[in-house]
């Protein structure tokens, strides 16, 4: 996921300590990542079997997402109603997931790589790499 903004393994673990460490320095930058839920659900979420997971993680998420001047809803995110379509400068794009790199199915392996591939979210929005990995 981070390489699609430009950034290599290498660069990433030369700069930063902890995974966290990256994750809240790209926040400086007005690059923040969400969980559909904050609870391991075991497999795909299921609105009626983990709503009371799903509708907390939608609480903590929204200060967050009210802020954010675009949004890109992964996988399960794009299916709950209190994320899908709420603003028309969100996108609805495929889970990151190594795996979907990876499936025989060509509409998700394409899904993926137009997204996710090394650079590609880089295309869409301007990324700061130097500025980021700049101590």
């Amino acid at each position: 996921m981070l390489q699609a903004l430009g950034f290599t393994p290498e660069a990433l673990q030369a700069r930063f300590t902890t995974p966290a460490d990256c994750f809240m320095r790209l926040v400086d930058f007005g690059i923040g990542f969400i969980n559909l839920s904050y609870h391991f659900l075991d497999g795909a979420a299921r609105e009626a079997d983990e709503a009371p997971y799903l509708k907390s993680a939608a609480e903590i998420n929204k200060p967050l997402l009210a802020k954010a001047e675009r949004v890109l809803l992964c996988g399960e995110a794009a299916k709950m109603h209190w994320y899908a379509g709420t603003r028309p400068y969100d996108h609805i794009v495929c889970h990151p997931d190594r795996r979907n790199a990876i499936t025989e199915r060509d509409e998700i392996r394409m899904a993926w790589q137009a997204t996710w591939a090394p650079g590609k979210l880089v295309q869409f929005y301007r990324v700061p790499v130097a500025r980021i990995l700049a101590r």
